[in-house]
């Protein structure tokens, strides 16, 4: 992993992971220089304090593809290949959602502490409450995956991907917009 200094980019030690055969990190987010989260395969979750990496057992041991937060007490991981995984974290403990059936999720927003935005495979866009409530379900009819989604200051939700797992053309794109409602 590569961390960008004063003097430019410089390679960071990871601390010995518990699980083994992690050879991948997907996403990072962080609310300051003091917190910190690396999301990648077999479930694993690094977290930063300021001074060293700590793996962090979440509850999952599938792939967690992306993590988003509002602050150090307020973050979201998403991920699954089969069924999508939903986790939180409270600054405390993980807390694991079950989400009844969801594809595997890629991507995770929130713009309150309250409301996970999440989007995913074959055009899956659903927004959950904190508690793992679901809120609202966007959902596409498509063959397609949402790799990413955001929301802008003009209170717009945005989520694109395509076919980016194809490795022959044509290859194809997906974005969708909506308006954000007052209580996402």
């Amino acid at each position: 992993m590569l961390h960008r200094g004063e003097d430019g980019f410089e390679s960071v030690e990871l601390p010995t992971l518990m699980r083994s055969n992690v050879h991948a990190f997907f996403k990072v987010w962080g609310s300051s220089k003091d917190d910190v989260w690396v999301v990648g395969q077999r479930g694993v979750v690094l977290h930063y304090d300021g001074d060293v990496w700590e793996e962090r057992l979440a509850g999952s041991s599938e792939d967690l593809i992306s993590v988003w937060g509002t602050g150090p007490d307020r973050v979201a991981f998403v991920g699954g290949r089969g069924n999508g995984v939903l986790i939180t974290w409270d600054g405390a403990e993980f807390r694991p959602i079950d989400l009844d059936f969801a594809p595997g999720l890629n991507g995770v927003w929130m713009r309150s502490p309250d409301v996970i935005h999440v989007a995913g495979v074959r055009g899956t866009l659903r927004a959950y409450a904190w508690d793992g409530t679901p809120m609202r379900t966007d959902d596409r009819s498509t063959n397609l995956d949402f790799h990413s989604i955001h929301g802008d200051p003009g209170g717009r939700l945005w989520a694109v991907g395509g076919s980016i797992v194809s490795t022959s053309e044509p290859f194809e794109g997906l974005a969708w917009a909506r308006t954000l409602e007052k209580s996402e």
